[in-house]
């Protein structure tokens, strides 16, 4: 991995949620969420397809208002776009969202995690 961003995510839903399912044009490996890395054993949520270009992070609830922060890697040295949605127990909650719209990614960092 050359690159790494943390992707703030805000829960702009009426609900509570605690799913979030992200698309990448690239392939992603979860570095953390929240600052908890997925093998850590504090760890509460679970990750599904980390180091492929469809993400699922499960049992990270999120209040209303309320936003979780995802630090990804990439390999090469942009950061790139990422499409994600909240779910709630699996089933969507809102729409589609675009990192621009309601998501920013953190400055570029180096090779450093």
């Amino acid at each position: 991995m050359n690159s790494f961003g943390n992707y703030e995510h805000k829960n702009n839903t009426d609900k509570k949620v605690n799913d979030i399912h992200l698309t990448l044009p690239k392939e992603a490996t979860v570095i953390s969420v929240d600052g908890v890395a997925p093998d850590a054993p504090d760890a509460q949520y679970n990750v599904e397809g980390s180091g492929s270009k469809d993400i699922t992070i499960t049992d990270q609830p999120v209040i209303k208002g309320g936003d979780c922060i995802i630090r990804l890697g990439f390999g090469g040295s942009e950061l790139p776009p990422v499409k994600w949605q909240w779910t709630l127990d699996g089933s969507p909650i809102g729409g589609v969202e675009d990192v621009p719209k309601r998501a920013r990614p953190a400055k570029k960092t180096s090779s450093k995690m």
